[in-house]
Order: C-alpha cells, then structure tokens, then sequence
C-alpha cells in the first residue's frame, strides 16, 4: 500500500479555521482511505526568572486524536519582530514547555505552532508579553526634614556634631526595565550618639522611598564625634539591587582664608571700596548662600578724628562678591566684617583694624583752610539774624521774613534752610572778601530770571553787586536754569552750560583768583566754566545779599538756600570735589 500525502484546502489561507493539513492513505482493490488533520496552536504561557523564560502550553492533536508530534516556538520583541529562540525552545519542541536562557533585557511574547510528522498547523495568538530586567537600578540619594547642620554630597554624610539634628533619606530609584520597586536602609553599627532603625520601604509606587529618621545628639566640643558607614539598597521590580554605602563624618571645622581690607581713615565719599578673601573648607565646603557683610557705626566727633560708640554688627550684604562697597554717611565712623559658613553651620568671622571715618559737610567745611564765614542758615521762627559758625562771626540779617527751617541739603543732617520768595525777602551780611575767595552755597529752585552775558542779569544767589562799572562780584541764576558767576572791572562771567532749576540740590562754587583774574565755575563737584577777568581788589560792594543782587538792585530769588561758606582762598578741585561727596543728598 503507497501512502499519500495530498492538501486539502489552501496551505496559506489567512483564515486558521481553514488551515488545516491532512494525511491521505489510499490503496488498491478494496482498500479505504483515511484523512488527518492540524489545527491552529494556543496561546501559550510565559513566565521569567532573571534572563530565563520558561514557556508552557497545552497539548494539540490532530483531528484523528493523534498527538501533535511536535512544536515550534517563537519569541517576538516589542515591536513584533520574530527572534531566534534560544537553549532547549529552538527547532522543534517535542514537549509542551521550554526555556529559553540568557534571554536578553526587554519586553517579549510567544507563540507555539503544532506539527504532526511532516505537517505544519498554523500559529498560534501571542502569549502575554514578559520583561527580562537584569540591569541594577541607580540609586538617588539625599536628605529631607532636614533639622540641625547636615548635607549629603554625593555619598559622604557631614553633620555638625556639637549640635543635635535629625534627618531622612529619601532614595529617588530610577530604572529604565521593571521600574522601581523600593529602598532598604541599613542598621546603624554601635554607637552612642547617633539613632536610626533599618527598615525597607515599598511606598508609594515608583517612589522616592524615604527612610525612618536618623536622628543625632551633640557632643561637647572638643569631643570627637562619630563617623561610620550605613547602607542603603535600591531595588527593581524584577529584583535586581543596587547598594550604596553612606559614609557619615563630622565638621567642626569653620572655613579658613576669609579675610576683608579696606582703606584706614577719612576722605570717603558715599560708599567705601572694599575687598574680601574668598574662603575654603575641605570638609562640607563653602556654603555659597550664607556669607555675609555686616558693618559697625559711630557717631564721627567735629574733629573729624574722634569716633563715638559703636552700633552692634549688622548685615549690610548678603553673599557679597569679592570685590564689592558699602554706603556711607557722612559724620560717621564706620567698621566692617565679613562672616562666612560651611554647609553644616560652622562660621568664621573675617576682621580689620581699619576704620573708616566720613566727615560730615559742616565738619569738611569747617576743616577747610582759609574759611572765613559759614553760614548754615538753619535759624527756625521769626528769627532775623544770621548766625556765622566762625570765630571771629561775621553775622547778618534777615529782610522780608523768608521761611527759615525749611529742609536742608544734607541727608540726615539736622541743619536747616531758608527758602526766599522772589518779591521781597533777602538777607545780607558785610563784605569781607575781596582779593583771592571762594562762595560755596547749594541752592534747589525751580525758578530763575531774565538771561544775558552776566551774572546780574539773572537772579541774583550769593551777591556783591554795585550799579555801574565796579569792583564788584556775584552770583545769579538764569530763567533757564543756567548759573553764572563773575567780577566787574571789566563785567566778566563764567556761564554753566546746562541747567540746574529743576527742583533739587544743586552744590555752587565760585572761586576768584586775583594774580591772574581767574574765574572758575564748579556745580555739583565739577568745573563747568571759567573766564577771566580783571585783576584788581573788588572792594567796591560793603555787603553781600543771600536771594537778591546786592545793594537795591532786585532780581529776587525764588528757591532755597542753605550752608553758604565764604573762603579767603580759592578752593581747589579736589576741595571742591571731596565737599559735595561730604554733602550730596
């Protein structure tokens, strides 16, 4: 008898209900025949241990209740790309499990297709898919509730011993397979100032995993504090762990290097330079964030040299640059620290022996050699005379009530000054200057008059005018906010370029030199114009007017005044200078 085999249906149909192979016998006379039949593979089941898959499924058998004779087994990656089995689930499969080995890491499925003898059924659905993971996960570690001085840089540990503080650690576990799945923390080795209970943490879901307190006491200084090491573990949903060891040391040891320097004595402006020495710490290192610049005041006496008690250290900066200033007052005496930290609180504190002293205006002034008469004009009420801070005084008088106690030029300084109308108040003192000088005054208006070639065709400020052609000089200010001073014999002024009656403090210096006829015009520290006139003693004028051009010749001011200093010299400009740094507002 010749056995046969012969397809019925169509090998590749797409339908499994119709992929079916038979087996065929025939034979001659009155022989009969008989037809097997395949079907379609189940799904199998797929478990993991480490890289090792283990795959299982149910038995198949022909339609004659015949045994599949056999199975093929394929895996499938995540994208649906059939790969070679391995180990005893490659080729043909004569049992119902098999187990691949050495699988490597990713996501796969199977599926099993039955055989009987020489014929093929079809393939099966999918087994749920299974994820090898045998990469370790990483550990993040750091510490939160954070109490006390401690930080945690990369694995080392650094408290403060000599004071108590607690914290947790927190595990942050990442993993790119099975995800994560916990932290264990390790037990403290015996010891007596530190607590902890080891415990192992599974919650929330995918973390961060925070561990029972660590808690610590402190120990006088100079006792030693204790280092030593605990674990801590990171795990994966697939098992894999990751231990970390966290080695625990105490610091101390404040940071060394910070230093500060600034010039020692007077003749600042309003701030002072100042240079600090950047600190080091091998231990917990430098904290960036708590460095700060704190400063001491004094009172600075009218000797410019004599300071007065000093207020406590206060914070003036805080994580100040290395080059850096500090703002100053004038009539003050000021000292400067600079106090920096470690990561776990221990500090240093940097000093210097400098002392820095700002004179005050009126003390700057009044230090000032050739001064003659000071005129602070800080009178209050109905006064009329106008004091002169000088010995021997040269005071004069108030005409036309002017508002005295008006605010002064000078910050913090409780001197006052005189505000003028612009009708009718003026005040005038005796002349005493007339070969080489110097006016200083500040002045705030809004206002001015008129405009031309010479101070007195403007309103006059600080004035020693006499009608007609004299030996006389001035000061005036313009309807457009321009300043001019000048001398006569022949009438010659010095013109600011720019205007100035725009509401604020504004500091005024005219200075006169005989020998050469030089005249020079400072605003507010700097020279802005000159101009040379005759060389001749201006003694034509017997008094000078504050608000007014000298002598009945009007042009009122409409504006303040205040400190108008009267000089037997002409102030050079660095006198000039160092007087509006000691009085800008």
């Amino acid at each position: 008898m010749a056995v046969v085999g012969v397809l019925v249906g169509a090998a590749l149909v797409a339908s499994p209900a119709a992929a079916f192979w038979s087996a065929v016998s025939t034979g001659t006379g009155s022989g009969s025949a008989t037809t097997a039949t395949v079907g379609r593979g189940v799904a199998p089941t797929a478990t993991v241990s480490q890289a090792s898959i283990s795959v299982s499924w149910s038995a198949a058998t022909a339609s004659t209740g015949s045994a599949a004779t056999g199975y093929t087994v394929v895996r499938y990656d995540s994208n649906g790309v059939a790969q070679t089995p391995l180990a005893s689930c490659a080729g043909t499969v004569a049992a119902t499990s098999c187990t691949e080995t050495g699988v490597p890491d990713g996501s796969w499925s199977y599926t099993v297709t039955p055989r009987y003898q020489n014929w093929v059924g079809t393939e099966g659905p999918k087994s749920t898919a299974v994820r090898v993971d045998t990469t370790p996960p990483v550990n993040h570690l750091s510490i939160v509730n954070v109490t006390g001085g401690a930080i945690l840089t990369g694995t080392t540990l650094w408290y403060q011993g000599t004071s108590a503080g607690s914290f947790n650690v927190s595990n942050a576990v990442t993993d790119s397979g099975s995800g994560p799945g916990g932290s264990n923390t390790g037990a403290l080795p015996s010891q007596s100032q530190w607590q902890h209970t080891a415990d192992s943490v599974y919650m929330p879901t995918g973390g961060p995993y925070v561990s029972s307190v660590f808690s610590w006491a402190a120990v006088p200084a100079g006792t030693a504090s204790q280092s030593f090491g605990v674990g801590i573990e990171g795990g994966d949903v697939a098992g894999n762990r990751t231990p970390t060891t966290i080695d625990f040391r105490p610091d101390v040891t404040a940071p060394t290097g910070a230093s500060i320097s600034y010039a020692n004595g007077t003749g600042y402006g309003k701030t002072v330079p100042i240079t600090l020495g950047a600190p080091s710490d091998a231990e917990s290192g430098v904290n960036p964030t708590a460095s700060v610049l704190q400063s001491a005041a004094a009172s600075l006496g009218p000797d410019n040299s004599t300071c007065g008690t000093y207020s406590a250290f206060a914070t003036i900066a805080t994580n100040p640059a290395t080059t850096t200033s500090a703002t100053v007052a004038p009539g003050s005496c000021y000292q400067f620290r600079y106090v920096v930290a470690d990561r776990v609180g221990n500090s240093a504190t940097a000093t210097s022996a400098s002392v820095v002293k700002v004179p005050g205006y009126a003390s700057t002034v009044q230090a000032t050699p050739g001064l003659l008469s000071f005129y602070r004009l800080s009178e209050t009420g109905t006064a009329t005379t106008i004091a002169d801070s000088q010995t021997p005084a040269n005071p004069g008088t108030y005409v036309g009530s002017p508002t005295l106690g008006t605010p002064g030029a000078h910050a913090g300084d409780p001197s006052t000054a005189v505000t003028f109308d612009g009708v009718d108040d003026y005040g005038h003192v005796t002349r005493q200057i007339s070969d080489d000088f110097s006016i200083e005054f500040w002045f705030k208006s809004t206002q001015g008059l008129a405009s031309g070639t010479n101070w007195f065709n403007g309103a006059g400020l600080v004035d020693a005018d006499v009608s007609g052609t004299n030996n006389d000089f001035g000061t005036g200010l313009f309807s457009d906010g321009r300043v001019a001073v000048g001398t006569g014999t022949p009438d010659v002024s010095a013109i600011s370029p720019n205007s100035y009656n725009d509401g604020v403090w504004h500091h005024v210096v005219m200075t006169r030199t005989r020998s050469t006829g030089s005249i020079v015009l400072f605003v507010d520290g700097a020279q802005v114009a000159t101009a040379t006139g005759g060389t001749q003693s201006l003694t034509s004028p017997t008094e000078i007017d504050f608000g007014r051009l000298a002598n009945d010749k009007g042009n009122y001011y409409r504006g303040s005044l205040d400190d108008i200093a009267l000089y037997t010299s002409a102030l050079t400009p660095a006198q000039v200078l160092s007087h509006y740094q000691a009085g800008s507002p």
